[in-house]
């Protein structure tokens, strides 16, 4: 896990309801933001309506996120000799 600016993740912006908005206004965040690296910046994978709140009411700069692992830039010489399960 990892704390990061919300400036530095891309994410979708997407509607909310009354009753997620008054649950971060009051408590903040329960559930962590999951997002991956790429060149520079963090790409929410999970999270797009959380982060569209915050973001609407300034609620925080930075939110406690699960960094998830990009596996696509791996060659296949690393699928043959790890095991994944």
């Amino acid at each position: 896990m990892k704390k990061i600016n919300i400036k530095d993740i891309k994410f979708r912006y997407t509607c909310y309801n009354e009753s997620l908005k008054n649950s971060i206004l009051k408590v903040k965040l329960i559930k962590y933001i999951k997002v991956m690296e790429k060149d520079g910046y963090y790409q929410c994978v999970d999270g797009h309506k959380r982060l569209s709140c915050i973001q609407d009411y300034s609620v925080m700069d930075e939110v406690m996120c699960v960094v998830e692992n990009d596996y696509s830039k791996q060659g296949s010489s690393y699928w043959g000799s790890k095991n994944h399960h």
